[in-house]
């Protein structure tokens, strides 16, 4: 890791040297950088700001009791809504990832909802129930049956 550190220097004193940038005015944007990071990344006690501990969102209750027991403790990784649909992934502390599915607007039975066990995929999440398959990419929400699109909506994400 230092080596790394020290070749990108030597190839960033390369490029300023090129550029005929005079060293004070170099050395004092460096200053400024290390500065900008550092009051970003602590806390005025002395202590390092943990950056996760603020993120954590638990994931919501009416999604949780859907899941697999031992999932009650999942925290939320992304909720999406679509002009049909409300969608929830959640990860329990094991690491495995569980979507909630369900209909917008009308209450949740066997009908409208569907809780799954998930998986990360390049693209988004991906959860399958047999020969159904859900995929909520970040930007749409697309149900297949057997290859068959079934839904293909429009989604936004509503939190974290």
């Amino acid at each position: 890791m230092v080596e790394v550190i020290r070749q990108v220097c030597r190839w960033i004193r390369a490029v300023l040297r090129r550029w005929k940038i005079p060293p004070a005015v170099w050395k004092a944007l460096l200053i400024t950088a290390v500065g900008a990071f550092v009051i970003t990344r602590w806390d005025f006690s002395g202590s390092p700001v943990d950056s996760t501990a603020s993120q954590r969102t638990d994931c919501p209750s009416d999604v949780t009791r859907y899941f697999a027991p031992g999932a009650e403790d999942a925290v939320l990784v992304e909720a999406y809504h679509t002009a049909s649909f409300v969608v929830t992934i959640c990860q329990d502390a094991s690491g495995a990832l569980h979507y909630d599915g369900r209909k917008r607007g009308l209450p949740v039975t066997p009908r409208t909802h569907i809780a799954l066990p998930a998986q990360k995929d390049p693209f988004g999440h991906v959860a399958r129930n047999g020969t159904f398959e859900y995929r909520m990419t970040g930007s749409r929400l697309v149900v297949t049956n057997s290859g068959r699109v079934l839904v293909d909506e429009a989604a936004t994400l509503i939190s974290p």
